[in-house]
């Protein structure tokens, strides 16, 4: 099953950080129409598809959004300051294009380049070439959205190097599964939900969570892959299959989920690898809150560079994560519990 690029490109090129998921909703409910099926959208944006009407009520979500930048300020010779829209390393900002929602371009620079500046987003402004305040302010309102320039690039070995594979390969991942199962007779309720601003707040996953109000939850995203470094502190390799969360700031997965999925992967000979994060959160923290609780888990796919404008990811552990799903999903994962 080879990695379809030019679906991802579609997916990592367009405009959707969090709040502004459109035009990625759209090329989600495009994708499903080609396959005869219809999407449902809420009034935030977050899109479903369910396959199957039997069994236990499952989710299974990935995030629409990806980080992003708002800008808050123009000062007297048009320069615009800005905040992150979710969480966005500052360390690699300079020098870094910005594209915004209205079509206007940007380059990020700092105050002073020259001793290195303290790496606070206070000292970072965009450059959109405006002449002062008046023109920039005609170009870039207050309130604008932006998101980071990056196209994606096929790299050695099967790697992708792409802005916004935090979560748009998650969403690939997801398109391909609906796509194995669409003319499969499931024994559950399968619930695919695109969400939105998991990146700001996780209002997509706790308002889907609630309306379905399913017996489990599976957050498709992506997790930190640290195998660049010399001193290694995490678990998680590029290469070594999809990563079935043990834990991160937001979830501890429920046991009985994380042993059915290592039993899926070993009887479906697939490798895995285990996850524990102790940081971050995904879109299964949410989900495990609502209502009276819902039992969640993380499928993870590694990943260098998280939160950058250059993520990169393995072809083959987004290959063997599409196994996985599918797998579980066949064989009646309501019966994990």
């Amino acid at each position: 099953m080879a990695l379809d690029i030019k679906l991802l490109e579609k997916l990592t090129s367009a405009f959707g950080p969090s709040g502004r998921e459109v035009a990625v909703a759209d090329l989600v409910s495009q994708e499903l129409k080609t396959m005869k099926l219809k999407t449902k959208r809420d009034v935030h944006g977050s899109t479903r598809v369910t396959l199957g009407n039997s069994g236990k009520k499952i989710i299974l979500a990935a995030h629409l959004d990806e980080i992003g930048l708002i800008s808050t300020y123009i000062d007297k010779d048009g320069f615009i300051k800005a905040s992150p829209v979710g969480f966005v390393y500052k360390e690699g900002l300079f020098g870094n294009r910005v594209q915004f929602e209205n079509g206007t371009w940007g380059v990020i620079s700092s105050e002073k380049t020259h001793p290195k500046p303290e790496i606070e987003m206070h000292k970072f402004f965009i450059d959109i070439g405006a002449k002062d305040r008046k023109e920039a302010e005609k170009l870039l309102p207050i309130g604008t959205f932006g998101v980071f320039a990056r196209d994606l690039v096929k790299a050695a070995n099967g790697r992708v190097i792409s802005k916004a594979l935090d979560d748009r390969i998650g969403v690939y991942v997801l398109l391909k599964v609906i796509k194995e199962l669409a003319s499969v007779d499931l024994k559950d309720t399968v619930n695919f939900v695109f969400t939105v601003q998991e990146e700001f707040s996780g209002l997509g996953a706790a308002t889907s969570a609630f309306g379905i109000a399913p017996h489990i939850a599976i957050a498709v995203d992506v997790t930190d892959s640290d195998d660049t470094r010399e001193n290694k502190y995490l678990n998680m390799r590029l290469d070594s299959g999809p990563a079935i969360k043990i834990m991160d700031a937001s979830l501890i997965s429920h046991p009985k989920l994380k042993e059915h999925f290592i039993s899926i992967a070993k009887k479906n000979k697939i490798p895995y690898q285990l996850e524990v994060l102790p940081y971050g959160g995904t879109d299964a923290g949410t989900m495990s809150l609502v209502k009276k609780g819902i039992p969640s888990i993380g499928i993870s796919i590694p990943t260098r560079y998280i939160h950058t404008p250059s993520e990169m990811i393995s072809s083959t552990d987004v290959e063997n994560t599409i196994k996985l799903l599918v797998a579980a999903v066949k064989g009646k994962i309501g019966g994990a519990l």
